[in-house]
């Protein structure tokens, strides 16, 4: 955060961060990552005190959610995780085809302001969500570009018969993208019948799922697990200039940092991996990347894709798609396909 910055702290200002909460120096000593005041001193009101391996953060307590301020920093208009068919990794309830969840990446509920109040006697909590038009706008006209590309239909859509202001927006933003793209199958879902249609047949063919941020968080962890695993597939954030076509790219594993696998070698790096693969795809399309960066990249990014799924065919995996490869043997086994890739592809075409 730009108003955070780290520091050594003095003794003196341990025991001050200390005094500050009403602990002991040996009562923070235990609590290493804990906020320890939201009063005047240090930091002043609304402050906190962190120790991150022996170094304090000394920043606003309330700086929000790491993956927002990302998101709102490059301006980024979606996030695109697309599920699709895992070698080897039998997927549930027949989904065979890929599909695409293109989640609106800020706005709605995160980062949304909430209170509570009393009333009555009772306790009241509340929240007040806001999305412009133009995000909507973003989010529809980019699933009927990215159904273009896959020769898939849009599929699902918001709540917008209980909400028809709010959650209607993006609906209204759906039904002229489709006007535009009258070329593109649209099949606009109440977003619980999508639901129920994911495992009921409709994924007949590849499908594109427009949704709102939470909704789309949602319904992405459920789409990748019906083909075998949340790290089965890359998460795409994309900034948009005013003709939609992408001006920033940030590429990460959809699934979070699962500390309670720290240390077991069996974490699944598919995700990554894939991420990787992803980046250098977009570097490659990228206006400004010369012929040779471009062709380095996509060799590169073809060689990571191949690799990994690949070795997830020939029976390398990690436990939670039913194998049982340690993340280190399923990394080797990736990085030895590289290689042997990039080794034969130079010695076809000496420019690979």
């Amino acid at each position: 955060h730009k108003d955070a910055f780290y520091y050594l702290p003095t003794e003196e200002e341990w025991v001050k961060a200390a005094y500050w909460n009403g602990t002991t120096l040996q009562d923070y000593a235990t609590k290493a990552g804990d906020s320890l005041h939201q009063g005047d001193g240090l930091g002043g009101t609304g402050w906190n005190y962190y120790d991150v391996s022996g170094y304090a953060v000394w920043g606003p307590w309330d700086v929000g959610s790491p993956n927002t301020l990302l998101r709102e920093r490059i301006d980024g208009k979606v996030i695109i995780r697309t599920g699709r068919r895992i070698p080897g990794v039998a997927p549930m309830a027949g989904v065979y085809h890929p599909i695409s969840v293109v989640r609106m990446a800020v706005e709605g509920t995160y980062g949304a302001e909430e209170g509570r109040e009393s009333q009555n006697g009772d306790e009241v909590a509340y929240r007040i969500e806001r999305v412009h038009r133009s995000l909507c706008r973003a989010v529809a006209e980019y699933s009927f570009r990215t159904a273009a590309g896959m020769h898939a239909r849009v599929y699902g859509g918001p709540k917008w018969t209980v909400s028809p202001l709010y959650e209607g927006l993006l609906k209204e933003e759906l039904d002229a993208a489709a006007e535009r793209h009258q070329d593109i199958p649209y099949s606009p879902q109440l977003i619980d019948a999508a639901y129920a249609g994911l495992i009921g047949g409709a994924a007949d063919s590849p499908l594109v799922m427009p949704a709102f941020n939470r909704d789309g968080d949602l319904l992405s962890e459920l789409v990748m697990q019906l083909f075998g695993s949340i790290a089965g597939a890359e998460s795409v954030l994309l900034s948009f200039d005013a003709d939609f076509s992408t001006k920033v790219v940030m590429t990460d594993a959809p699934h979070g940092t699962a500390p309670a696998l720290e240390g077991k070698d069996i974490a699944n790096p598919m995700a990554i991996c894939l991420a990787v693969a992803a980046l250098l795809r977009y570097i490659a399309q990228a206006d400004q990347a010369d012929d040779t960066v471009a062709q380095d990249a996509t060799t590169a990014s073809r060689a990571i894709y191949e690799s990994v799924f690949e070795a997830s065919a020939a029976g390398i995996r990690t436990p939670d798609i039913g194998g049982n490869s340690t993340t280190g043997e399923f990394m080797d086994e990736v990085i030895a396909r590289v290689h042997t890739k990039l080794e034969i592809w130079s010695s076809l075409n000496p420019r690979v």
